[in-house]
């Protein structure tokens, strides 16, 4: 039975994924952007799936919304149509994080008390903010590669599938061993 194949949009993501998911193959897209055109991400994951030549499955892409028009969920929709299209024999799960990586971290605002002092009571949604901007100002010295896996290994996804819809629609076409998924 073939393993799954993540491709994620960056490093933070790549290094969140293999702490969680120890062993897990993983390939970069290295295309997104506010800029990036979603056929461009659907061009680029449909080559690096072909490349796989049936040897994993499911292909699980994660990218974020960015500062698109579009919601994530309507995002994650148009690439999982279109890349069906391209290779409709694949099992393909897509997930577009709203507005980043860090708007998850956020998501689970209690997991922030262990690392920030006298944190401020949530706001009222993190989903479509700057999230990485907040980060910043709660924890001056926030580095996304350094800080953003720990931070979300240490978020709690259960809780996260309540505050943010776009993790929420991502994990429900989940169906992997990684524990984090289900704490």
């Amino acid at each position: 039975m073939p393993s799954p194949v993540f491709l994620v949009e960056g490093q933070t993501e790549k290094l969140f994924i293999e702490q969680i998911c120890p062993g897990a193959k993983i390939l970069r897209l290295e295309i997104n952007g506010r800029d990036v055109a979603i056929d461009a991400i659907v061009g680029r994951a449909a080559t690096l799936i072909r490349l796989q030549q049936g040897r994993t499955s499911p292909s699980i892409i994660l990218f974020d919304r960015e500062d698109r028009r579009e919601s994530a969920n309507a995002i994650a929709q148009e690439v999982s149509t279109k890349l069906s299209q391209l290779l409709p024999s694949e099992h393909i799960i897509v997930g577009v994080a709203d507005k980043m990586f860090e708007n998850w971290i956020l998501a689970d605002w209690e997991s922030l008390r262990s690392v920030v002092d006298d944190l401020q009571p949530a706001p009222a949604t993190t989903e479509g903010i700057n999230g990485k901007a907040l980060l910043k100002r709660l924890l001056p010295n926030y580095s996304k590669t350094l800080d953003g896996p720990r931070l979300l290994r240490s978020a709690r996804a259960t809780f996260i599938r309540l505050q943010s819809q776009s993790f929420d629609a991502f994990r429900a076409q989940l169906a992997l061993p990684c524990r984090w998924l289900h704490r």
